[in-house]
């Protein structure tokens, strides 16, 4: 009987050694596949991700970076997916949805773009990046007007001051390009020159 008792406790703690102390860990497989994206190894950083949301199908964080890697190899349909699934997890806010905008809007369907960015606005008001997404998918709506508030916002914001917001010398050229853009088909001639000569004197592409 006693060597049944033992036979019987040396298999239950083997069990909880199989559940529990097997296997990676899912901060170290996150970190892994956070070095996967920085050294752009798309293929790898999926592989660690997935493996964390097969333990954790909830892990938002997880579901974003699986967004990012797949978009990275052109796969919009399956970034979308995940992006989709980072929100429902209930765990997602405001960066998602800016992400996701970034999808849509390049695959040209602005009004979902624009209320994905909105969102993320109602978070982070002062996102640059946001502002940008947003004036580009109203600009393509016919929303010019709304578009120019978005960029006269994000002109006017201090980019020395909102650290990880901060554009690229190229695309703060294009806040000046898209403005004017948006008041030569208001009639604002004018305006239109100014901008565009900011945007040239920023950035040679726009000369």
């Amino acid at each position: 009987m006693k060597y049944r008792f033992f036979l019987y406790v040396a298999l239950t703690a083997s069990l909880v050694l199989l559940t529990f102390g097997c296997g990676p860990d899912p901060e170290q497989l996150y970190n892994e596949g956070n070095a996967f994206l920085k050294s752009e190894k798309w293929g790898d950083a999926i592989t660690s991700f997935d493996k964390i949301i097969d333990s954790d199908p909830d892990h938002a964080k997880a579901y974003n970076a699986l967004g990012i890697a797949h978009s990275k190899l052109g796969n919009q349909d399956k970034a979308l997916l995940n992006f989709d699934k980072a929100l429902k997890s209930g765990h997602a806010k405001g960066i998602t949805n800016k992400l996701r905008g970034d999808i849509l809007l390049s695959m040209g369907q602005y009004e979902r773009a624009a209320e994905d960015y909105s969102k993320m606005l109602e978070i982070y008001d002062n996102s640059l990046e946001t502002l940008f997404g947003r004036a580009e998918a109203y600009m393509n709506l016919g929303k010019l007007d709304m578009a120019i508030e978005d960029l006269d916002l994000a002109i006017t914001t201090d980019y020395y001051e909102i650290g990880k917001h901060t554009l690229s010398r190229l695309n703060r050229g294009k806040l000046y390009f898209l403005r004017s853009e948006a008041h030569k088909e208001l009639g604002n001639p004018t305006q239109a020159n100014e901008d565009i000569a900011e945007a040239c004197e920023i950035h040679e592409d726009y000369c």
